[in-house]
């Protein structure tokens, strides 16, 4: 008689526990669920609504554009550029403002995409869909970051993303163009796997600027 008093309290203590630790395992999964939806990233590569952004926003990569490109071109001189513009500032903040401008525009078929840090806006693309013979490609605009966020894998993980919406697109490629001088950039175009000279956008002399192409279909 005791010992079945001993085994109903060993199976009944034993059934306590489980059920106590299952209870503690569900909070606890719970509590991670919980974590992991409030969880953000700390850089976060997206698209972008373009006439959503606030003025601030649009003003932030109009700047962030220029300040990539001084930088990108402080070894480069005016006459290096070859460029009209009095000083080479002058043409990168008239190149800019041109170019935001049309992001803004509601008629236009301009696709951003935005990396943020905190909801700051640290780099950014701009691309359009253009017709190549009988196919069309998304022509990449503008890329650029600020400089402490280059060499972080930012600018390819733009690119993987221009090229799998074109591929879900049924897009045929894309393209590019880049100054012949920009030899960081075309360095950077051609490691991602983009063809040089094959493509040229009619509006870049062929002197000044480069094409890339890089087949995605």
């Amino acid at each position: 008689m005791k010992r079945s008093y001993l085994f109903v309290f060993i199976i009944t203590s034993t059934i306590f526990v489980s059920q106590w630790g299952f209870g503690s395992y569900q909070e606890s999964l719970k509590q991670a669920e919980q974590i992991e939806t409030n969880f953000k990233p700390l850089k976060v590569v997206e698209w972008s609504i373009p006439q959503a952004l606030k003025v601030s926003d649009h003003k932030q990569i109009e700047k962030m554009y220029l300040d990539s490109f001084l930088d990108a071109y402080k070894v480069l001189s005016k006459e290096q550029l070859k460029i009209s513009n009095p000083t080479k500032e002058k043409w990168l903040e008239d190149t800019f403002k041109k170019e935001i401008e049309a992001l803004k525009d509601p008629s236009s078929s301009i696709k951003l995409i935005t990396v943020k840090e905190r909801n700051v806006i640290v780099g950014a693309a701009t691309l359009e869909e253009v017709k190549i013979g009988n196919s069309s490609a998304f022509y990449v605009r503008q890329l650029a970051l600020l400089p402490e966020y280059r060499r972080k894998g930012l600018g390819s993980e733009i690119m993987q993303l221009i090229e799998k919406e074109a591929r879900d697109q049924n897009l045929s490629s894309v393209v590019l163009m880049v100054r012949v001088l920009n030899n960081p950039g075309r360095k950077f175009y051609s490691k991602l796997g983009y063809e040089e000279g094959i493509y040229h956008h009619p509006d870049y002399s062929k002197e000044n600027y480069i094409g890339y192409l890089k087949k995605i279909s």
